[in-house]
């Protein structure tokens, strides 16, 4: 709750010119959820690393992201066609 009320502070405040990015670590395993949470609240960039492999304790997983935003999302984002996933292997 926390990180969508701050990202959407950020948004109205910066307006539609300005992106909107944000960079979760995963403190409390909660990086996917606090990205989702962010796209939810006008990010239009989520940083992040395959299986969240980085520093301290990782950061957002950037295949649980799309995966979540591809599947769950009611079809808003389709970030992950079949003509797109060779290219990611």
């Amino acid at each position: 709750a926390e990180v969508e009320r701050l990202v959407r502070v950020a948004v109205e405040a910066v307006g539609p010119a300005v992106s909107v990015q944000v960079h979760c670590h995963n403190d409390c395993a909660l990086a996917v959820a606090n990205s989702l949470a962010a796209v939810s609240a006008g990010a239009s960039v989520v940083q992040g690393t395959i299986n969240g492999i980085g520093e301290r304790c990782g950061n957002a997983d950037l295949v649980s992201i799309a995966a979540c935003l591809a599947l769950k999302s009611g079809g808003a984002y389709s970030l992950l066609t079949p003509q797109s996933v060779p290219r990611l292997t």
